[in-house]
């Protein structure tokens, strides 16, 4: 969710030269062996891009390091960065972050200062991306901030679509410190230029702008970077979109790990948590990109293991936001039809789970084109039909088919308003006197198949922005239809 004013990071509250940094850090051991106020560190730990500085009564989970450098890699990948080494001072308590930072408590949770982060939470993201940036270069405030809010693979960090912000003038000429309002505008502003204009291009514009607090250098690095008017880029990404309900952060989709589009299942451990007296520290969610931007049609299988679909880059015609994939016992169906771009599994449950993807025509124009659902023997026999508004043939009829096996008995919702029409047949024969539609209005609809195969065709094809067809299957008998 979108972090309250209390709860925003602010920019870098010092900037220090690399050499400084270490002169720092040498002091901080000085002072804690010689008894002062400082104290000493409980551990030093180090890897191939980290110095982790564990002070006393720090809560570090066990696989801090390797959590750190997969997301350096993955960051890397995305923003092409400089190589370089992070120094991460890890505290007790968020007092101890703020003292160290030398910000207020209501200013913020922690800081960067160069390539050194400080902070009470052993998953910073956020500062983790001012210090990696921090040797490439140092631009307007507000694009550090918005790029320190706007890059990060989870379902939690948003903003509502039309939120206000102040006036373009007023936020890049003030200092972000505790004005929540310039925060959303920097997030807003970075995921508006990624959209239009693409990453590499923003970072060139990020790797050359002024740091500066003049609106006239502002507007004209930014004109000259883009060929754009910055009041329309600035209307333009405070919008509302029509069923676009948040903005979500860029998730790079740069891991290794892509799904195989072959139906093999992946097994999906369940992420320990670790207990450190009365605090449970869950490790950030796994990414499972899938292949490149392939819209599918996809068939994919989640049983367990809490897995989400989400967009990458947050198609603005399909909102996915955390579309959940396996909220059934025994696990879900799931035939998506995917806007043309790139995709990602998000697991983040505390059980095991399997997934299984596969490529197919399983939503098609026409009925002979599509390929059949079958219902694994112990699925739940939950099915999801979800289409994207904005696919290239969105205009098109849709037809699927599903072999019910001894799941006969069919149920799904009908929303109020919904102008799509769906007719279900035993064939794809239309003209089949056992063939019927299903009536429009709400309610809920039900039915018994007489057939081992159904074949669904939809007119007005459902936006995926506000529904998706949900059918469940199972072998309890439907009353009589009229």
């Amino acid at each position: 969710m979108a972090l309250s004013k209390s709860q925003r990071p602010l920019p870098r509250s010092t900037e220090v030269t690399q050499g400084a940094l270490h002169l720092v850090i040498g002091i901080s051991f000085l002072i804690g062996a010689c008894g002062d106020d400082m104290p000493r560190l409980a551990a030093f730990l180090t890897s191939e891009h980290f110095d982790v500085e564990i002070y006393p009564g720090a809560v570090m989970r066990p696989d801090m390091l390797d959590t750190l450098e997969e997301h350096y890699r993955v960051t890397k990948a995305f923003l092409h960065f400089p190589e370089g080494r992070v120094t991460y001072s890890l505290f007790a308590t968020v007092a101890d972050a703020q003292r160290a930072c030398g910000v207020a408590p209501d200013q913020s949770l922690a800081c960067a200062q160069g390539n050194r982060v400080l902070s009470s939470n052993s998953f910073d993201e956020h500062e983790l991306i001012h210090a990696y940036l921090s040797r490439l270069a140092n631009p307007a405030p507000i694009l550090r901030e918005g790029i320190a809010q706007g890059v990060r693979c989870t379902a939690y960090s948003f903003l509502p679509v039309g939120i206000a912000v102040p006036p373009w003038d007023t936020a890049v000429s003030e200092q972000p410190i505790g004005q929540a309002g310039i925060y959303d505008a920097a997030f807003l502003l970075f995921i508006q230029l990624v959209h239009e204009f693409g990453i590499d291009q923003f970072m060139d514009y990020y790797a050359h702008a002024h740091d500066t607090l003049s609106a006239d250098i502002f507007r004209q690095d930014f004109e000259a970077a883009f060929s754009v008017s910055l009041p329309n880029t600035w209307q333009a990404m405070t919008q509302s979109r029509a069923g676009l309900a948040t903005i979500n952060p860029v998730c790079p989709c740069t891991q290794a790990s892509v799904l195989p589009a072959d139906g093999s299942p992946v097994v999906l451990p369940k992420l320990a948590p670790w207990i450190a007296g009365d605090v449970q520290l869950v490790p950030p969610d796994r990414v499972l990109p899938l292949p490149d931007a392939d819209p599918g049609p996809f068939l994919i299988f989640a049983a367990g293991g809490g897995t989400a679909l989400r967009s990458c880059w947050q198609d603005l015609s399909f909102d996915l936001g955390a579309y959940d994939l396996s909220s059934a016992v025994g696990g879900t169906l799931n035939a998506t039809q995917l806007a043309p771009e790139r995709h990602y599994v998000a697991v983040g449950a505390l059980t095991d789970g399997t997934v299984s993807l596969t490529k197919g025509a399983f939503i098609a124009p026409t009925c002979d084109a599509a390929s059949t659902i079958t219902v694994p023997g112990d699925a739940s026999g939950e099915i999801t039909i979800r289409i994207a508004s904005g696919n290239p043939t969105a205009g098109v009829d849709w037809h699927w088919r599903i072999a019910v096996g001894a799941l006969t008995h069919v149920s799904f919702p009908v929303l109020p308003g919904d102008p799509t029409q769906i007719s279900v047949c035993p064939t794809c024969d239309e003209s089949d006197p056992a063939c019927f539609n299903v009536p429009l209005g709400g309610g809920s609809f039900a039915f018994d198949a007489m057939t081992p195969e159904l074949t669904f065709h939809v007119s007005n094809p459902p936006d995926a922005y506000t529904s998706a067809l949900h059918l469940s299957l199972s072998s309890q008998l439907a009353p009589s239809q009229p």
